[in-house]
């Protein structure tokens, strides 16, 4: 194996770099589609299974809680705006340590002699898949070791440069009551058909919508507000972070204030925004607020809603869960960030799993209301004898470069390890079993189809596919709680022992546990004839059973039209 060693974020800059080199070079993909690619192609790459260890997922994220929550914000005074922030600052420090600790462990073993980038250095938006910061990043990290860039680094920045002022484009009348939805993703039709049945006027930000679905919503009482935007000439003053921070050493600083300059004009046309979330709230009559996210401008109609004294609800479309270490803490705590709110005046229980992340976090909000499922997958608890006991399904949360989380997300070079894993557990056991791919991640179905023939991949909505599986297998995803409502078993796979994503029976014979947690192949298959010889799978001890209609229904009834 060569000690040439080159960093590649996607195919792209792989094919440009082993185009542009003579030299014999061994990959570090960064990427899924990059290691599927080396794969496929038979190109020599070290697979960095082998140089990230455990320990580095449970330091690295206690580091970047640290270090994002003894930070000072400045002029970013609202919780929804923060959260941005953080968001993308988190997911660069990720992959600052990252980088470092590939670099590391490869001098460690002295598998490394010298660096060969692409030199490309480009930005186009905040999670642009054109963005390029690789080179940029390992030139201003290493020191010790010999780099040759095939491109002299040149900053390119294709994104709008622009700062705007908003205005709403409606035709509200001041004399309605509405509900306001911040979306209407996640299954946030059922809400909307229900408050419709109820004779309540709804209305929700214009967002990429079909112009049949939008007749649809019209005709079930929806008003959509659309944001209009008028540049702004002005200078836009304002103080954001300024980091000084070392990581191991090295000194991270100048690299984390660039991704903070590289947003500050979308940090100034997110307050921008807001402002006119306020003009709106004043202007008409909106009695009751509700949101399943709580980061950027969705997160800020909550803000809003608590500075003008409107009610408001969170309902989290992502699965919360109790942390069993700090480590766990730490991530369990990130996770929420995104889908709960301290400012909302309800957050959402749907189910035993999540009712105890909030007792667990009880101080960090208002009032938590215990619903049953409102906006996971349902099955009819009838269908569970029609699956295919042969059937498995396996559901994944692949995050990419930009998006780097640790801990409780399997990494992209897991994730094949573990195609790879159940593909002979399939071959040996006779097991069909289906990869629910996520759409991160639907660019890479043809090679993985190519790579893996023994395995099926789907992109199909993943509640039609309940129906005829007969266990899911997962490390963490949301699809754990919409099977556990469509009745149907899970299995937490946890093969590098580091994460249980909830509470789980670790005893593979005891029957009955509608969730198991296990390690091996051995546990994996003993754990599914346990399942199979179960009479009556517990499903109630970790979900409410309940039709999430009634669910819905109760709630709005109780919460928005006080009966």
């Amino acid at each position: 194996m060569s000690n040439y060693i080159c960093f590649a974020q996607n195919v792209d800059e792989i094919q440009f770099i082993l185009k542009n080199t003579k030299k014999k070079l061994t990959v570090v993909p960064l990427d899924l589609g990059v290691q599927l690619y080396c794969i496929h192609n038979k190109i020599e790459f070290i697979d960095p299974i082998i140089l990230i260890k455990n320990s580095f997922h449970y330091s690295t994220i206690n580091e970047s809680y640290h270090f994002l929550n003894n930070l000072n914000y400045h002029d970013v005074l609202h919780e929804s705006h923060q959260k941005e922030l953080k968001a993308f600052l988190r997911f660069r420090f990720h992959l600052i340590a990252f980088l470092m600790e590939i670099i590391n462990q490869l001098k460690l073993f002295k598998k490394i002699d010298e660096i060969i980038i692409s030199g490309w250095d480009s930005y186009h938006d905040t999670y642009s898949s054109k963005n390029y910061f690789i080179s940029y990043i390992i030139l201003n990290l290493v020191d010790d070791i010999k780099i040759t860039t095939i491109n002299k680094i040149s900053h390119e920045d294709y994104s709008d440069n622009s700062t705007y002022d908003y205005n709403i484009k409606e035709r509200l009348k001041n004399d309605k009551d509405y509900i306001f939805l911040t979306n209407l993703g996640y299954n946030f039709f059922r809400i909307v058909l229900t408050l419709f049945k109820n004779n309540k006027k709804i209305l929700t930000p214009l967002n990429k919508i079909s112009f049949f679905k939008k007749i649809i919503y019209n005709l079930l009482g929806v008003e959509f507000i659309e944001f209009k935007k008028k540049e702004n000439h002005k200078k836009n003053l304002i103080k954001l972070p300024i980091i000084n921070l070392k990581y191991k050493g090295k000194d991270v600083s100048k690299i984390l204030n660039l991704r903070i300059e590289q947003e500050k004009k979308n940090i100034i046309n997110l307050i921008n925004k807001s402002y006119v979330i306020n003009d709106l709230f004043q202007k008409f009559k909106i009695s009751f607020v509700i949101t399943n996210a709580t980061r950027g401008i969705f997160g800020y109609f909550i803000d809003a809603a608590k500075n003008f004294k409107i009610p408001s609800m969170c309902i989290p479309h992502g699965t919360l869960s109790k942390s069993f270490d700090q480590f766990d803490l730490i991530y369990k705590k990130t996770i929420s960030e995104a889908v709960t709110s301290k400012n909302a005046t309800f957050n959402t229980s749907q189910s035993d799993i999540s009712r105890e992340f909030y007792e667990q976090n009880s101080n960090d909000y208002n009032k938590i209301i215990d619903t049953g499922n409102l906006i996971f997958s349902k099955t009819n608890e009838k269908k569970r004898n029609k699956r295919k006991k042969k059937q498995l399904l396996f559901a994944v949360t692949v995050k990419n470069l930009q998006s780097m989380q640790l801990l409780g997300v399997e990494m992209y070079y897991e994730f094949i390890d573990n195609l790879y894993f159940l593909e002979n557990f399939s071959k040996k056991n006779n097991f069909d079993i289906l990869i629910k791919l996520h759409p991160g991640i639907y660019n890479e179905l043809p090679l993985l189809k190519k790579i893996f023939p023994n395995l099926e991949f789907s992109k199909k909505n993943i509640s039609k596919i309940f129906d005829k599986s007969f266990a899911t297998i997962s490390f963490s995803s949301t699809a754990i709680e919409d099977s556990l409502n469509s009745f149907c078993p899970v299995i937490l796979l946890d093969r590098w022992k580091r994460y249980k994503h909830c509470k789980a029976e670790t005893n593979v014979d005891k029957k009955n546990s509608a969730i198991y947690y296990v390690n091996n192949e051995n546990d994996l298959l003993k754990c599914l004839e346990t399942i199979d010889v179960s009479e009556k799978l517990n499903f109630s001890n970790f979900v409410n059973i309940e039709d999430n209609k009634k669910n819905i229904s109760s709630l709005i009834n109780k919460y928005i039209l006080k009966k």
